[in-house]
């Protein structure tokens, strides 16, 4: 239906993701990435609904949107809504009363009737029931299931967890203006992935992560903690050229001929999106340094929980040998690894973005963090201007972040070069293998002098499990102790009744 007020059409969204924090921020970045003005009048908690209307100049412009979209199951024209079916058929009546000629086209061509609730299944009588009710519309083309040309819906908007006598809240009649590109999720599914490591990310999250990247055909894009390559996967999907880094070389490698990040992208016809691997440091590197090439970087960095955090650095005692031959600074030996916590990861992470992405190019990342986590956790760099931030929660404790920033402003090194992401309070990232792991020997001692700490050491409150997997070994430590030293006793007074006999 056209809205005048706005000088667009007004459209009914409709999500499907479960992922409710990601549904609004992918739509607005993909409508900034294709230019398309949106406008979202009334923006619901999110958590209790899938729809929402939104504002966009034409049809076209929706399904150019609904192309990349993997987070919306499609846009929709009202033609009438209300709290029940009855108020939902006389706001029907009033639509087709002002929009005679759209209803004349439509009743005149084939079509189809779906009944859909969100919150419950409907079964197939009550659905019938359901399209009886607007027999009022004088249909008079053909019933085609198969690609009609117009296709109809009931939506009721029951509710999360309800009971099968709950009505709905909120009761629909719309017709399909595009289906969003949900079948890319199933696409690029890792269940069929040929390449997998325990870093690969989900194909849902990899494509949104894409679509917040602002990837568009020709991009150029890097992933410097690039592991088993997801992101470059469905960067290249949107077009991007990808090029993908880690410190690992048996990452880069693969697992086996024919099993490694470059097999990935060949599975998906996407090795002409793919420039290649190089094996770096990106808080020790001068590849990209000072030379703005990337149009975006999208990664997961590491926090040390299903891969090592880890960058090049020297352990203690370790001599450094400089040959005659090489370069001054040139180290004549395989450089070794050292830990690296998230808080240093971040601070060169945002340092190399700053110093290679070009102005109005865009870094997205993945924050690992807790619910204690704070927005003054975030570091704040002066070359970036945050756009969105989007929680995925894991578990009742720990959470992961989708940050997507904007480079605003070119970097100076004689400004910028000193950077650190600093803070005066334990931010809820740090230590964050230690909080996974519970483990007080992965704590990262230079982040402990802070609230909760004790003496540099975090305590944590034990699982009944593996309360009672201690209690078992103890007991059975102390069982196998008993039984050594019964044995022992024994062995003792034979031989003391062998020397009684003797004598």
């Amino acid at each position: 239906m056209q809205d005048t007020a706005t000088s667009g059409v007004t459209l009914l969204a409709y999500f499907a993701s479960c992922e409710y924090a990601f549904r609004i921020p992918e739509l607005e970045a993909i409508a900034d990435t294709l230019n398309i003005p949106i406008s979202i009048p009334f923006v619901t908690d999110m958590t209790s609904t899938p729809f929402v209307k939104v504002v966009l100049p034409s049809h076209d412009a929706a399904r150019q949107i609904a192309t990349r979209c993997v987070t919306l199951k499609g846009f929709y024209e009202v033609w009438g809504e209300g709290n029940d079916y009855a108020e939902t058929k006389e706001d029907v009546k009033r639509f087709i009363a002002v929009e005679k000629e759209l209803h004349k086209r439509c009743a005149s061509e084939s079509f189809k009737i779906q009944v859909e609730a969100y919150g419950r299944k409907l079964n197939t009588q009550y659905q019938k029931e359901a399209r009886d009710g607007f027999i009022f519309l004088d249909f008079e083309g053909d019933v085609v299931m198969e690609n009609p040309q117009n296709t109809f819906h009931i939506f009721e908007d029951v509710g999360e967890h309800k009971p099968n006598v709950q009505p709905p809240r909120r009761v629909y009649f719309v017709r399909e203006i595009a289906t969003a590109a949900r079948d890319l999720i199933l696409k690029y599914t890792l269940k069929k992935r040929l390449y997998l490591g325990t870093t690969s990310f989900d194909s849902e999250l990899s494509l949104v992560s894409a679509n917040h990247a602002r990837i568009t055909p020709g991009s150029l894009v890097l992933d410097p903690f690039v592991g088993t390559g997801s992101f470059l996967v469905t960067c290249a999907h949107f077009g991007a050229y990808t090029i993908g880094g880690d410190i690992d070389i048996r990452v880069l490698r693969g697992k086996e001929s024919g099993k490694d990040v470059g097999a990935n992208m060949k599975q998906y016809n996407l090795e002409n999106q793919y420039l290649g691997l190089v094996r770096f440091d990106h808080s020790h590197n001068n590849l990209f340094v000072d030379r703005p090439l990337f149009d975006a970087i999208v990664t997961d960095p590491p926090y040390g929980v299903r891969a090592g955090a880890k960058k090049v650095g020297f352990k203690d005692g370790e001599v450094i040998i400089h040959l005659d031959n090489l370069p001054p600074g040139w180290m004549g030996h395989i450089s070794q690894t050292v830990p690296y916590s998230v808080p240093d990861v971040l601070t060169d992470l945002y340092q190399f973005a700053a110093r290679t992405v070009k102005l109005g190019g865009h870094l997205v990342y993945w924050l690992p963090t807790t619910n204690e986590y704070q927005d003054s956790d975030l570091p704040q760099h002066p070359c970036f201007k945050l756009l969105a931030n989007c929680e995925q929660v894991l578990n009742s404790r720990f959470r992961r972040r989708l940050i997507t920033l904007k480079k605003v402003l070119d970097f100076d090194p004689a400004v910028h070069g000193s950077w650190v992401a600093s803070y005066d309070y334990e931010v809820a990232h740090a230590n964050i293998a230690a909080k996974v792991m519970k483990d007080d020997n992965r704590m990262d001692s230079r982040h402990t002098e802070k609230i909760g700490l004790k003496n540099g050491v975090r305590k944590y409150q034990k699982s009944k499990k593996q309360l009672k997997k201690e209690a078992e070994e103890a007991a059975k430590a102390e069982a196998e102790a008993k039984e050594a030293e019964a044995q022992e006793a024994e062995k003792v007074e034979e031989a003391a009744q062998i020397v009684s006999d003797k004598i």
